[in-house]
Order: structure tokens, then C-alpha cells, then sequence
């Protein structure tokens, strides 16, 4: 991820912890559970808002990278690895379901998921304001198609960088950036009619 600097230790690590799996020491991936869960329901969280939903997913992702390990390919990030297998399956049994992305910049680290709260030292009139405001942006956000979605939140929520956008979404660094492009005036657009709106 970008400006991580512990992430070569990290996925030393996780490679050590890997070969200890293969090697038949299967109470080694508990440790890739605590490192990773979080993060992974973070991002189901963000697709299907809705917790239960993320908790079966989240457990669902880690027992196909357990069910895998032998397939994961130690030139890439496990947490890529752990990422994509999210969207794979969440394309695969949520497909159906419509999907709903919060804000573009990074919540607060903490164990419940992630809501837009109003700010408590606004009056009622600013609050119902903002929260309209807020409603009025996810749903430009939920406008475009779920491959720009995709680019979009792994962009700026996961932070990451083109070449691993394009390891998770098996899709060429050019189209990573094309579709990032047209995101992102798309969303520009709409924001700036917003905005007017907004007056």
C-alpha cells in the first residue's frame, strides 16, 4: 500500500507464517486472521453495509485462503491476495445485491463499522443539512458502474496503488488508471452540480 513503510517486513512475515502452514502447522494461520479480519470486514462492511452479511463474508474469505494457501503466489502482498478473494466472492453471491459505498477518505480506526455521524456541535438545522448532503454524494458514488466502484475504493479507502489494483481486479495498470480517470469526473462532475444545488 502506498507509504506503508513496515509492508516488506510484514510480508516477510506473513511468507514465514505461510511456509509454517504448508509444512502442516496449521495453527500458524490464527495469526493471519488477527492481522487481517479487520481489515477484511472493513471492506465487506463497505460493500454490503450490512454486518451480518460482512461477518459471513469476511469468515467465508478466510477459509478459501485457508481451503488455497497452496495457490497464493509469495510475489504479492497476501492482504492483495486476501483482497481479491473478498471481491471475488462477493461477486459471486452478492452480485444481485445493490451496492452501497460510504465516503471516498479513510474513517476513524475503530472496531465498529464505519458511519457518517453529523457533527454533534452543529445545530439541528446543520446537521439535517449535512446528512442530506452526505445521502446526496453516497448516491452519486452508487451511480457509477461496480468496476469503476471497485477502482474507486481500493484507490482512495485501501490506498492502494495502481499495479495492486490491478493484481486484485485481474485487469491491465492502463485500465486501473482509465477507469480511475473517468471515476473520478464523473464524480467531479455531479459534485460540482451539487454543489450549485447546494447554494
Amino acid at each position: 500500500m502506498r507509504g506503508n513503510s513496515s509492508a516488506v517486513l510484514m510480508q516477510n512475515n506473513d511468507t514465514e507464517v505461510i511456509e509454517k502452514i504448508k509444512s502442516g502447522d496449521n495453527s500458524e494461520f490464527e495469526k493471519l486472521i488477527t492481522r487481517y479480519s479487520r481489515m477484511i470486514f472493513s471492506l465487506s462492511y463497505r460493500l454490503l453495509r450490512n454486518v451480518e452479511e460482512a461477518n459471513d463474508l469476511t469468515q467465508e474469505v478466510f477459509f478459501r485462503a485457508y481451503r488455497f494457501i497452496d495457490k497464493y503466489n509469495p510475489e504479492f502482498k497476501f492482504s492483495t491476495w486476501l483482497v481479491r478473494i473478498t471481491y471475488n466472492l462477493y461477486k459471486d453471491r452478492f452480485k444481485t445485491k445493490q451496492v452501497q459505498i460510504i465516503q471516498l477518505t479513510h474513517a476513524d480506526d475503530d472496531d465498529r463499522p464505519e458511519e457518517q455521524i453529523a457533527d454533534k456541535s452543529a445545530g439541528p438545522d446543520e446537521r439535517v443539512e449535512k446528512s442530506l448532503k452526505s445521502k446526496e454524494i453516497v448516491s452519486i458514488i452508487n451511480m457509477l458502474p461496480g468496476n469503476y466502484k471497485s477502482v474507486i475504493v481500493l484507490y482512495f479507502w485501501g490506498d492502494y496503488s495502481y499495479e495492486e489494483i490491478a493484481e486484485i481486479l485481474e485487469i491491465p495498470v492502463g485500465t486501473v488508471k482509465s477507469r480511475l480517470k473517468r471515476a473520478k469526473g464523473f464524480l467531479l462532475e455531479k459534485y460540482v452540480r451539487l454543489l450549485e444545488k447546494w447554494k
